[in-house]
């Protein structure tokens, strides 16, 4: 092989060797990104389902004074009150939370995807390396059996489509 075709070939390698690894490194970043957006909402509902609790328990609490101060006895409609205050308090949070996972779930996956999309394209890039630095080799092979016959002609001309066929 001639400087001609190695030299080409072997920059063509490195060129393609660090797009790869580039790719490679934001399908990890992405990932990565991806992981932290869900581990912030978690955390941002765990926020927000402290701030309900306390809303929800001052709700309820100024009803219980309110049924305390009137010399009502805690029987029929204040007691109703109360029970529908604690079941909407307790929807409240199941909504939020609910909420916080579907989010974190979106983040988790929009990450992978985005993840998967830099792993093809750096497979994409290998892939298209190789093309770029075997073409020249099969073209220099193909002409020198041409020039003086022999194996080499076996291989057939894989840039003019034909597959190997000779």
């Amino acid at each position: 092989m001639g400087a001609a075709v190695a030299i080409p070939a072997i920059i063509s390698g490195i060129g393609t060797g660090i797009t790869a690894y580039g790719q490679h490194r934001a399908s990890v970043a992405a990932r990565r990104a991806g992981d932290a957006n869900a581990r912030a909402t978690e955390e941002m509902t765990q926020y927000r389902l402290g701030q309900q609790q306390e809303i929800d328990q001052e709700i309820m609490g100024e009803a219980r004074a309110a049924v305390g101060g009137s010399a009502v006895t805690p029987e029929g409609s204040p007691l109703a009150v109360e029970a529908e205050n604690a079941r909407r308090a307790e929807l409240n949070l199941a909504a939020i939370r609910r909420g916080g996972e579907l989010t974190a779930a979106a983040e988790r996956r929009a990450g992978l995807d985005a993840a998967r999309s830099a792993r093809l394209q750096m497979y994409g890039t290998i892939l298209g390396g190789a093309l770029d630095i075997g073409s020249p080799l099969l073209r220099r092979r193909r002409s020198a059996s041409l020039l003086g016959g022999g194996a080499a002609s076996e291989l057939g001309d894989w840039n003019a489509g034909t597959g190997g066929q000779a």
